[in-house]
């Protein structure tokens, strides 16, 4: 018990205490410098705080874990190369000598822990069989970083911790509950929404031109009517996966597409009925696209600086539409004028995210706008442009929120009593709501390791 004490200002991991208990280690990003992290080291009080290596956002160390024996920090990074997305690398914690460990294909690892002799590495992991959106529990032997899964089933892990004898893993095991709901519009509160999809997971939703739904399931996208009845499969191609499908004012198809063969993912056209495949962007992890609403341009995020960007609907040179750099959890929309585009921005000054509207002529902010402190998810112009919604999540449930461009108070426009929202968007016209609700139970479960193994 006792009086808490400040340590350290501005930690973007758990921190990881060396074995001795008087250094740990932790990353801090875009701060002093946007765009980049540092991994620091600091005494067990906070003090003699100091970088000992340093890199760009778009290789940040996700997480990191100081060795037994007190002479390497290892940490998972997202490092496109041949085969390979993400690496674990070992750092000399004196010196901030780097060197990579282990880089299985087609892989992307997050959590790591060491075992307690120091010869293996405990690694959650995900891979392209499951189009990366369940994750499973590895293990990567040290130095040589030979990696072998421990799980290959239908659940999901996420964080993990070593037991002191190293006989014992203990991980979250979740389930991703995604369906999709419509509501008419009818009312003003948006009680009315319905569920129209289950089994599955649907990770977003988007409308079509003609008034059905675009949802992402699995590696391909589906087309199916405001009732869940099902009316196609589109964008569906071998060794790819295509995910965050958005409708065009003119029918055109947009959407992200992960190719096996290079591990990048870029913005692609199609006709509606998922024919004329057209590729508009070569970046390493360009994402989450959307038309203008005169259908000539598509707007996405370059996850690699952050940054929000735009190009022709024909492809050809893409174009930053603004200076400021993208929050990470957020996201954007653009105005049913096409004048101004709603975007999710981070304030490196204030250390918080903000909202910015912008300008899409000049580039330039307009206005800025602070989130809600329980904000979640992406923001989106109200039907009529007057406002800003995003969902605001109190008690684990999420609803929808306005916040008037004029400055007036914000208020509540969903009375949800139950689920988060993933994603959500209006019809065209305005009137009706998709949304993606759902929730993660979860438990946690002990691993163990057979005798003999």
């Amino acid at each position: 018990g006792g009086t808490p004490q400040l340590l350290v200002k501005d930690i973007d991991t758990n921190p990881s205490f060396s074995s001795d208990g008087r250094r740990f280690a932790f990353i801090r990003a875009n701060d002093p410098d946007p765009g980049k992290y540092h991994l620091l080291i600091a005494n067990a009080d906070g003090s003699n705080e100091k970088s000992i290596f340093a890199g760009p956002m778009a290789n940040v160390v996700s997480d990191s874990a100081w060795s037994p024996d007190g002479k390497a920090i290892v940490g998972t990074i997202f490092d496109q190369a041949e085969h390979s997305i993400s690496a674990v690398i070992s750092i000399d914690p004196d010196t901030g000598a780097q060197r990579t460990i282990s880089r299985p294909p087609y892989t992307v690892l997050t959590n790591v822990s060491w075992l307690p002799d120091g010869r293996a590495l405990a690694v959650i992991f995900s891979s392209m069989e499951t189009n990366f959106s369940r994750q499973q529990v590895g293990l990567i032997s040290y130095p040589d970083g030979k990696f072998r899964p421990i799980t290959a089933d239908t659940n999901d892990y996420a964080n993990l911790s070593v037991s002191a004898d190293g006989a014992t893993i203990a991980t979250v095991m979740r389930q991703s509950v995604r369906d999709v709901y419509v509501s008419s519009g009818l009312k003003a509160d948006y009680s009315d929404a319905r569920q129209v999809s289950s089994g599955d997971a649907v990770p977003v939703v988007a409308w079509a031109r003609d008034n059905n739904l675009l949802t992402e399931q699995g590696s391909s996208i589906r087309e199916i009517s405001p009732n869940g009845e099902l009316k196609g499969e589109i964008a569906s191609e071998k060794e790819s996966a295509a995910m965050q499908p958005n409708g065009c004012s003119d029918g055109h198809l947009v959407f992200a597409r992960r190719m096996l063969k290079t591990l990048s993912v870029n913005i692609w056209r199609s006709e509606a009925d998922g024919t004329g495949l057209h590729r508009l962007t070569e970046g390493k992890r360009d994402m989450f696209p959307m038309c203008s609403p005169d259908g000539k341009t598509v707007f996405y995020m370059d996850m690699t600086v952050p940054a929000y960007m735009k190009v022709s609907i024909d492809g050809g040179q893409p174009e930053r539409v603004t200076k400021d750099f993208a929050e990470f959890n957020a996201g954007f929309d653009v105005a049913r004028d096409g004048k101004t585009v709603v975007l999710g921005t981070y304030d490196f000054k204030a250390q918080r995210p903000t909202i910015s509207l912008v300008s899409l002529d000049s580039g330039e902010v307009l206005r800025m706008f602070e989130y809600d402190p329980r904000h979640q998810g992406q923001p989106r112009f109200s039907p009529d442009g007057k406002g800003i919604v995003y969902p605001v999540r109190e008690k684990g449930v999420d609803n929808l929120w306005l916040q008037p461009l004029d400055g007036g108070p914000g208020r509540q426009l969903t009375n949800f009593g139950s689920l988060k929202i993933y994603s959500y968007q209006w019809s065209p016209d305005g009137k009706s709501l998709a949304l993606v609700r759902g929730d993660s139970p979860s438990d946690l479960v002990l691993i163990q390791n057979s005798p003999g193994k």
